[in-house]
């Protein structure tokens, strides 16, 4: 039997951030089968840190704005998440400059200076990426796979950005 699914909930701190979950889905099949639909709002990144994995870039300040609709039928996923980041900053962090890892392929200063130094309107950074496959497939992890295009999808739209930022860059010198 289908089961409703609602969450609505108010999450306070230096933002008051809302979070809504709805749909449907039958935990009792054999072959999975889910439609949900949730989205977060003004959810802010520097107070639930700790919940986060560990990264190279400690998150100061920033919000979160996500939509992901996660639709499932006989074990088959297409999850699809638009994101919405807003006022995102970071610290350095602890490590010393040569045992820092790459942030998203490049390096920390350049992603903290894009990020630090960002003045309105461009203070807002956007993208959108999906998550599809079989979760019979023993080789299928569904939260590898949305990291991995969680990161894709970012390294695209920092380059794409960096590059614009370049290019004007090179008009006013030129």
């Amino acid at each position: 039997l289908p089961t409703a699914i609602y969450l609505n909930a108010t999450v306070y701190g230096d933002y008051e951030g809302k979070i809504l979950v709805l749909g449907r889905i039958n935990p009792f099949a054999s072959q999975k089968s889910f439609d949900i639909t949730g989205s977060v709002k003004s959810l802010s990144f520097a107070q639930y840190q700790a919940f986060m994995n560990p990264s190279p870039l400690p998150i100061t300040e920033g919000t979160l704005q996500l939509k992901i609709k996660a639709l499932c039928h006989d074990n088959q996923a297409d999850i699809h998440h638009q994101v919405r980041l807003e006022r995102l900053r970071f610290s350095p962090g602890e490590l010393p400059e040569v045992q820092a890892p790459l942030v998203f392929g490049m390096k920390r200063e350049a992603i903290i200076r894009f990020f630090n130094e960002r003045g309105a309107p461009a203070d807002t950074f956007e993208f959108d990426f999906r998550v599809s496959g079989d979760l019979d497939d023993p080789n299928f992890n569904l939260l590898s796979v949305a990291n991995e295009n969680l990161q894709q999808a970012i390294r695209e739209q920092l380059t794409a950005q960096m590059r614009a930022v370049e290019e004007k860059a090179a008009q006013v010198v030129g």
